[in-house]
């Protein structure tokens, strides 16, 4: 049914033959009555809204083949209370076919004798074989189209066991799976880079203390006047941007009464119209390094990315998240903005996280890919606050991924904290060494990103 369903109703023309397979599968293994039941049930499938609704769809489905399964063995059990009667009945044939044995050898030695009844016996010879012949195909027949009816319905029966019975074992993998797989054994093999690259890293939960709540309102302290100055000059700059204003036309619908002068000047300029407006619809994502090199950095990155997340909050149109990485594992990152967490939150959370381990720079960044992704938005943009290169096993993996970022429309740009950054891994890139510096950098850059 996924085949069928996939290819009729997702459109996905690979599994065409897949699909032709799994009919002729299901009209051999089931009568047409469930199939005809079925196909009213998957007619529904293009309609579902939710998962909840697909569960429910999936459900009556199960009861569409236990509801059978339930109808063959009633109909088992009825077909022993009737097997009696045909038992009975080749008792009678028996006892009677015994009962003229003895007219038969009198009829016999008649014949023997010469008798008249000889011409009887012979007629009767004659009449017989006939009447038995034909009753026999008759029998054959029959008994042919019962042998056919009883292998459909033990055909029927053990496919619906086989499917009510069935565990996760008993079913082939799933195709996308078996696909992601064969594409990842493949990218082993063009570069050993790669393979950091084609899996989603997992997800590590943030704990923080009450310390770090403490610690988390001197931050914001520190903080607030410089990402308030920030906020404050990229909100200006789009609304000058998106503010919409009129301009007077020689064309158009509505006058503008004040222009009305300039009849007497022949300026035919009177009508009003309303210039269009610049809609914003961006998202950010900020990917910090929090690797063991960046300890002195720390403080200054946390800084940054704090200022990062409450300025551009501030901006309509433009979503913020944000991540750390490694996290407990090199394959993993920990999240610090996924939604509208308060500007507390974020403190909080950057406050807890320290420096530790390598720079599995193709992690954070394929995790920064996977989230803005995800977003229906117009502009992308991927900002990796670091303090160098990462690990040699990533590095040819953050210089592909960063090119392709190019390719599909999503900027990536590296913020040095401290250092500059190298132009092979970041061909757009910033470098800060105090927090007042991020205002004259980001503004440049988010006026180019978001207005250009």
């Amino acid at each position: 049914m996924l085949s069928i369903l996939r290819f009729d109703v997702l459109g996905q023309k690979a599994l065409k033959q897949e699909a032709i397979k799994a009919r002729e599968v299901m009209k051999a293994c089931f009568p047409k009555q469930l199939l005809d039941s079925l196909n009213g049930l998957l007619k529904q499938v293009p309609d579902l809204n939710s998962t909840r609704e697909a569960l429910t769809l999936a459900d009556h489905i199960i009861a569409l083949f236990q509801n059978l399964s339930n109808e063959n063995s009633d109909s088992k059990d009825s077909g022993e209370e009737d097997s009696d009667k045909p038992e009975n009945l080749l008792e009678e044939q028996e006892t009677n076919s015994q009962q003229p044995e003895p007219q038969n050898q009198e009829d016999k030695t008649d014949s023997v004798s010469g008798g008249e009844p000889e011409s009887d016996s012979e007629e009767g010879e004659g009449d017989n074989p006939e009447y038995s012949c034909g009753s026999s195909n008759q029998d054959v027949s029959g008994n042919g189209d019962a042998s056919d009816k009883a292998e459909d319905l033990l055909l029927q029966k053990e496919s619906l066991k086989q499917i009510l019975e069935s565990t996760d074992q008993d079913w082939p993998d799933d195709l996308f799976e078996t696909v992601a797989g064969e594409l990842e054994s493949w990218s082993c093999e063009q570069s050993s880079g790669m393979s950091a690259i084609t899996t989603t890293p997992g997800l590590d939960a943030v704990v923080t203390t009450d310390e770090d709540r403490q610690a988390a309102k001197d931050l914001l302290w520190k903080v607030q006047s410089e990402s308030t100055r920030l906020a404050a000059q990229l909100t200006g700059l789009v609304q000058a941007k998106t503010l919409t204003r009129d301009r007077t036309g020689k064309r158009g619908i509505r006058i503008d009464g004040k222009r009305l002068h300039r009849i007497a000047l022949d300026d035919g300029r009177l009508f009003k119209r309303r210039a269009e407006s610049i809609t914003i619809n961006a998202t950010v994502h900020i990917s910090l390094d929090i690797s063991s090199s960046m300890a002195v950095r720390m403080p200054l990155a946390r800084e940054a990315v704090l200022a990062l997340v409450y300025a551009l909050k501030q901006i309509n149109g433009v979503t913020v998240s944000a991540s750390a990485y490694p996290g407990t594992r090199e394959d993993r990152v920990f999240p610090i903005v996924t939604g509208k967490e308060s500007t507390q939150k974020v403190a909080q959370t950057l406050v807890a996280l320290d420096s530790h381990d390598s720079t599995p720079m193709a992690t954070g960044l394929w995790h920064a890919v996977h989230q803005i992704c995800q977003a229906k938005v117009e502009r992308r943009l991927i900002l990796m606050i670091t303090d160098g290169a990462p690990d040699c096993e990533h590095r040819d993996a953050v210089v592909d991924l960063v090119s392709r970022c190019q390719q599909s429309g999503i900027d990536v740009v590296g913020l040095g904290i401290n250092v500059p950054l190298v132009k092979e891994l970041f061909p757009k890139s910033l470098m800060i060494d105090r927090l007042d510096q991020l205002k004259s950098s980001i503004f440049s850059l988010t006026r180019d990103w978001i207005i250009g």
